[in-house]
């Protein structure tokens, strides 16, 4: 009977205790006029495919630019890729909410040899659902799913679907010191008439951001590991952004990387971006 008492009061304890953190929210996300503290979202993936995501929700529109540059001197292989995607996330409730990006507008010039190649078109379009999963005055860590849906128009004979489950958190161990966490899978399947091609990925990234006053530099790095026959490291890259804060929740974001040894042989990746945070 004891024994049945305690369970019923920890049941009953921990039912009041839940609403009671969600109730008193995360200081970590609320910055007040400053815009959101966003991870360095660059990475090598279309859409927000792979971009740890923030684990703060809320309702946020960006527009940003992207470009990378991939160089294989031994096989005679160079490619440019630039692109503009839009992407934003519409809270369901205080613990859940919804994520969408696409890329309206994807350019890719590929020279293969003696051959060259250029495509202009739609790209990727991705879809997320996201909930926290601990919200405290200095953590707030949570879990999402996204799913790649393969809107492009420059593949003519091929179409890849992709999924990612991960977690994203947030630390602040002080009022302008911030520290973002992420760890994903990726799982690309791409068909090809009776043909299905699989490509698995596990990545985790980590970057610390110091707010002076308008601006704020952040300092990260990225692992990156697959199933290519090739090999399983694919790159660790370093990643730095530069957040400037105009105010009114106004975020104007430069982030760059460069993947360094593994199988990878991409130079550099790097994005502009301007996000609103309402």
């Amino acid at each position: 009977m004891s024994a049945h008492r305690a369970a019923m009061s920890a049941l009953l304890g921990l039912s009041l205790l839940t609403p009671l953190a969600a109730a008193q929210g995360s200081t970590v996300c609320e910055r007040g006029r400053i815009g959101p503290r966003l991870p360095l979202g660059v990475t090598l993936g279309e859409a927000d495919l792979g971009v740890t995501p923030s684990p703060c929700g809320g309702r946020v529109l960006s527009l940003e630019g992207r470009g990378t540059a991939l160089l294989e001197l031994d096989d005679f292989y160079g490619a440019i890729d630039a692109g503009a995607v839009i992407a934003g996330t519409y809270p369901l409730s205080d613990r859940w909410w919804l994520s969408g990006a696409i890329a309206p507008l994807q350019f890719r010039y590929v020279q293969n040899a003696s051959i060259a190649a250029t495509t202009l078109g739609l790209g990727a379009t991705t879809l997320g659902l996201h909930a926290w999963l601990v919200d405290g005055p200095r953590w707030r860590v949570s879990a999402y799913g996204r799913l790649r849906v393969p809107t492009e128009t420059g593949r003519q004979y091929a179409a890849t679907v992709g999924v990612e489950p991960g977690v994203a958190a947030l630390w602040s161990p002080s009022p302008r010191v911030t520290v973002a966490l992420g760890a994903s899978l990726q799982g690309l399947f791409t068909v090809l008439g009776s043909h299905t091609v699989s490509r698995m990925t596990a990545q985790v990234t980590a970057d610390v951001g110091v707010l002076l006053r308008w601006f704020e530099p952040v300092v990260g790095a990225e692992l990156r590991v697959g199933s290519d026959d090739d090999g399983a490291f694919e790159y660790i890259a370093p990643k730095l952004g530069l957040r400037f804060h105009p105010g009114r929740r106004w975020v104007i974001a430069l982030d760059a990387m460069m993947p360094l040894g593994g199988i990878d042989r991409t130079l550099a990746r790097a994005a502009l971006g301007v996000t609103r945070a309402w």
